[in-house]
Formats: structure tokens, C-alpha cells, sequence
């Protein structure tokens, strides 16, 4: 997808993820995803084993960053905030933010159809780009890499809570929740 070739797109990419890569061999595979490889096997590997890396990454920093700022959370709570901040639609506008998605290597079929899979490309790449981060680096630089691109975690936790659950239950009392809860359970 890149209009000039990888290793421009590369080393403006790195200016824009806030980090240089030492090997950026790790960088250009996370941005090569399968249809391309397999018509280009000789340029590389694709980014599905960094993918896989790179979620369990993405979900731990993420974990340990809101274990630490929400001490008083209960477990649920905690799942349910690092899900919807590591949410798919939330992580392909990240990386389309980023400007991720001019610099992702797919076949030329892939890119007639990427309308339909655009977002799950993206998602994938940023997961693909964490891993390669932390390979080339350690724990630490990557955790302060992607913490950076979320910005206050806190604040985003709020802003995207609020996006994902309009309807705000705190001001309620109990006897109205449980009304509320019998009219849905109805519905259903």
C-alpha cells in the first residue's frame, strides 16, 4: 500500500510509532501480511507469529497498567476495561492514527478487498508491530512505546467506556436498576 517503497515507509513509520528499530527487519515483517507473502515469499515472513505475540503483549502491558492506576477494581472490572480499550475498531483508528496502513504490505487482491477486511488488517498490524518492538527491544521500552500511543490510559479508560456504555447506571437507585433489569429481561 505504500506509494514509495518500504524503506522509506519504514523509516517514517518509525518516527511516527516513537521508536527506531535496531533490526528493522522485525518492523518490515509486521507490516507484510500473508496475501503478499505468498506471492513474495523470497522478501520475508509475514506477521501472523508476531501477531499472536504481540496480543498477549498488547493485553499484559495493557493489564498492568490498569492493575496498577485502579487499585480498588475488582477483577471484572479490570477484564472488562482492557477489553474494550483493546477492542478491534479501537486498535485499527490507533493504527490508522499512527499511519500504519500506508506502509502494510498485501497482495494486490487483498488491497481490492480491503474495504471489507481494513480494519481487522490494521488490528492485526499494530499487534504485529508491538511484538516486533519488543524483540527488538525488551519489556520496558515496549511497555513505554504503547502506553505512549494510548496517551493516559485513565482518561481514554473513561472516554472509551462512556463510547461503549452510553447509559450511565451510577445515578441510579436499586430499585430502579432492578425495574430496568425485569423490562429487559422481558424484551428478551
Amino acid at each position: 500500500m505504500c506509494k514509495d517503497n518500504i524503506k522509506n515507509c519504514i523509516d517514517g513509520l518509525q518516527k511516527t510509532l516513537g521508536y527506531r528499530f535496531k533490526h528493522p527487519e522485525y518492523l518490515q515483517q509486521s507490516l507484510t501480511h500473508p496475501s503478499y507473502y505468498s506471492q513474495h515469499p523470497e522478501e520475508g515472513d509475514h506477521n501472523q507469529r508476531l501477531e499472536f505475540l504481540g496480543d498477549a503483549l498488547l493485553s499484559a502491558i495493557l493489564a498492568d497498567e490498569l492493575f496498577h492506576n485502579l487499585p480498588k477494581a475488582r477483577e471484572g472490572t479490570l477484564t472488562r476495561n482492557r477489553a474494550i480499550i483493546a477492542n478491534g475498531s479501537y486498535l485499527a483508528e490507533m493504527a490508522a492514527r499512527l499511519g500504519i496502513e500506508c506502509c502494510i504490505r498485501l497482495s494486490e487482491s487483498e488491497k481490492r478487498n480491503l474495504i471489507r477486511s481494513r480494519n481487522s488488517i490494521l488490528e492485526d498490524t499494530i499487534e504485529a508491530i508491538v511484538a516486533a518492538i519488543y524483540l527488538d527491544s525488551d519489556w520496558e521500552v515496549t511497555r513505554k512505546i504503547v502506553l505512549g500511543w494510548f496517551g493516559k490510559l485513565e482518561e481514554k479508560n473513561t472516554e472509551i467506556f462512556q463510547e461503549h456504555n452510553p447509559i450511565s447506571y451510577t445515578h441510579l437507585t436499586l430499585p430502579t436498576i432492578c425495574s430496568v433489569a425485569l423490562s429487559i429481561s422481558c424484551v428478551i
